[in-house]
């Protein structure tokens, strides 16, 4: 009895290590792709496994789904982008499209939802 629960724990602990090793490394590639449009096919591709597989993991490991982690990503280096930038500098679109942003309206919206306020708000925050 106790090599069989010995052999079910190190199968569990191998699928714990492997999801641990995809989330990695499609955190690698999520972040070396910010500012091009990713999609979860391209990341499925690429680590050549299911949709549903990457999707599971990153909701173990991060609680949310790889193109939710992709756009948090994002949107958090466009936020530090705009605090280090000053309005006369630059603006909010030139800044968006550099990180991957197309649609400046759902930009408003996700943005406002995760900060608390409009990007071009953030960008008149004095440093």
């Amino acid at each position: 009895m106790l090599n069989i629960l010995t052999a079910r724990d190190e199968r569990f602990r191998a699928f714990v290590s492997n999801r641990h090793q995809l989330v990695k490394q499609a955190e690698v590639l999520i972040l070396a792709n910010l500012n091009r449009p990713l999609t979860i096919h391209d990341l499925c591709a690429q680590l050549h496994v299911s949709e549903r597989t990457l999707r599971y993991s990153f909701q173990e490991y991060f609680g949310m789904s790889p193109i939710a982690y992709l756009k948090v990503q994002r949107l958090n280096g466009l936020r530090r982008q705009l605090l280090a930038s000053t309005a006369h500098q630059t603006t909010v679109t030139d800044v968006a499209i550099q990180w991957g942003f197309w649609h400046m309206g759902q930009l408003a919206k996700d943005y406002k939802k995760m900060f608390g306020e409009s990007p071009s708000e953030t960008l008149r925050h004095p440093l």
